[in-house]
């Protein structure tokens, strides 16, 4: 685990383990943000989009995911979660069917397939939802079929536009040790990143603020995924490192405060 995701616990749930991440909004969030004031760094995350909390979970030949998130009161709520299908490169991905919260469906922002090793072999998707019920509820990812590893992670801000809160979305995928997309945004946006990759995660690149990172190992395509967040500008590229050469997917959206 790197040593920048600074609370992990582990919790066994339906015969697999998730990582959940610490939240990082609250009291002592805002106050350390109000103490900075104006001479904030360019990283800081706009007050008008506080991250109220972050969690990620995996599994392995299964055709579904759950796992619980905690959301906190706030206004304009919005909750972003990231699915991530990884394979061998010689078996095509499953249809993503459903992702829900609190029984309540989300919908997909943006989706892509394939890595250079096969167009239809992996597969990576975010999907929104406005105003989601604060309190304790799940995350159920539903698949057409088994896959052979599913990712989820979960985001969720305040202080986003609850009628049109997705600015724009680019997805890239490749083979490498690092990973890049440009986005679309604007001064005030929060960018959103999430990213999969075949070797192992290590880090996101400069002026992101890494949330959640879970590495399993280097058996298929996407056993490993990672999230980051910063500030929006007229463009911004979202970067990961990863620990050895391997296929990748990565996709960022910029979220309308």
């Amino acid at each position: 685990m790197a040593a920048w995701f600074r609370s992990v616990g582990v919790v066994l749930l339906g015969g697999c383990s998730f990582q959940p991440g610490s939240s990082v909004a609250g009291d002592a969030g805002a106050d350390a943000r109000a103490d900075a004031g104006a001479d904030a760094s360019a990283d800081a995350m706009p007050q008008i989009a506080e991250l109220a909390v972050a969690t990620v979970a995996s599994g392995s030949n299964t055709s579904s995911l759950t796992f619980s998130l905690t959301i906190p009161t706030g206004s304009s709520r919005f909750l972003l979660v990231s699915v991530q299908l990884g394979t061998s490169c010689s078996l095509g991905s499953p249809d993503i069917t459903s992702v829900t919260y609190d029984g309540v469906a989300l919908t997909q922002i943006t989706s892509i397939v394939g890595t250079p090793c096969g167009p239809s072999t992996t597969r990576s998707d975010q999907w929104e939802l406005v105003a989601p019920a604060t309190g304790t509820h799940d995350i159920v990812v539903e698949l057409s079929a088994n896959a052979q590893t599913v990712h989820s992670g979960a985001m969720a801000f305040t202080g986003i536009d609850q009628l049109a809160p997705v600015r724009g979305s680019a997805s890239a995928s490749g083979a490498g040790t690092s990973s890049s997309v440009t986005v679309a945004s604007a001064v005030g946006d929060v960018v959103v990143n999430t990213v999969g990759q075949g070797n192992s995660v290590s880090a996101p690149g400069p002026g992101q603020t890494p949330q959640f990172l879970r590495n399993v190992d280097s058996s298929n395509t996407l056993n490993n995924s990672a999230g980051s967040t910063a500030p929006g500008a007229e463009s911004v590229s979202m970067t990961w490192t990863f620990g050895s050469s391997d296929e990748w997917q990565t996709i960022s959206s910029s979220l309308r405060p």
